[in-house]
C-alpha cells in the first residue's frame, strides 16, 4: 500500500534514503484516534492490523483499506455500545 509522510508531518512515517532512493516508506504510525472530550460518544479511531495484531484474527485487515484512504471508525462511547 502507498504511504506517504515523514518524520515533520502529522502523518509521521520514515523513509530509506539510499542513493537514487525513491523515498519509499518503510515504516510508519498506524494507530489514529481523535477523542472529543467534550462529547465523547463523537470520538473515531483505526488501525490498519486490527485490535489484536494478530494476522491469524479474522479482523486482521478489515480496516487497512479505510485507514489507506484516511477514514476513521466510530468508537465505542459506551459499554456494548459498539455491538
Amino acid at each position: 500500500m502507498a504511504a506517504s509522510g515523514d518524520a515533520e508531518t502529522i502523518q509521521a512515517a520514515a523513509y530509506a534514503w539510499p542513493r537514487r532512493s525513491s523515498f519509499t516508506v518503510t515504516n510508519a504510525a498506524v494507530y489514529r484516534q481523535i477523542l472529543d472530550f467534550a462529547t465523547l460518544e463523537e470520538s473515531v479511531w483505526i488501525i490498519p492490523g486490527g485490535s489484536s495484531g494478530r494476522p491469524d484474527n479474522s479482523h486482521y485487515q478489515d480496516q487497512l483499506v479505510l485507514w489507506g484512504k484516511g477514514e476513521l471508525l466510530p468508537m465505542a462511547g459506551t459499554p456494548g455500545a459498539a455491538g
